[in-house]
């Protein structure tokens, strides 16, 4: 029983407990929390419809393996990044969050970079989420 008692203390609380997403920030920082903590459902949650697509939420593995053109991962761009300005918002239904990552990329090479994260904001929900396609595509 001893074991047991171990294997649940070391889960991370579910993140739709502790983050609203009622505003671009709470949602990145939602995001980041949801993909390191592997709750997928969560992270899936936090992004738009178009960056959905026909996938599950599982497609967000993904983002473990795939790279920028600095050769980091899209997961550790997101995991390992910190934020240092608030929101800028475009609009009432538009928002950018810049985040900053500095490491070393797959060849051990110093980087650092600034990646603005895209908002929507769904005016039926007043949720914020996460456009993948427009944050990865610039």
């Amino acid at each position: 029983m001893f074991p047991l008692l171990l294997a649940s203390c070391s889960q991370l609380p579910p993140a739709q407990r502790f983050f609203d997403r009622r505003s671009p920030i709470n949602v990145v920082d939602a995001f980041k929390y949801a993909v390191e903590a592997d709750q997928w459902e969560f992270a899936f949650d936090c992004v738009t419809h178009e960056s959905r697509g026909d996938s599950s939420p599982y497609r967000l593995f993904a983002l473990r393996l795939l790279k920028n053109e600095d050769g980091i991962t899209y997961h550790d761009l997101i995991v390992r990044s910190t934020r240092e300005r608030p929101a800028y918002y475009r609009s009432v239904n538009e928002a950018t969050v810049d985040v900053f990552y500095e490491g070393e990329n797959s060849e051990g090479t110093a980087v650092f970079v600034v990646l603005s994260v895209f908002l929507l904001r769904d005016p039926a929900t007043d949720v914020w989420l996460i456009d993948l396609v427009s944050t990865f595509s610039r």
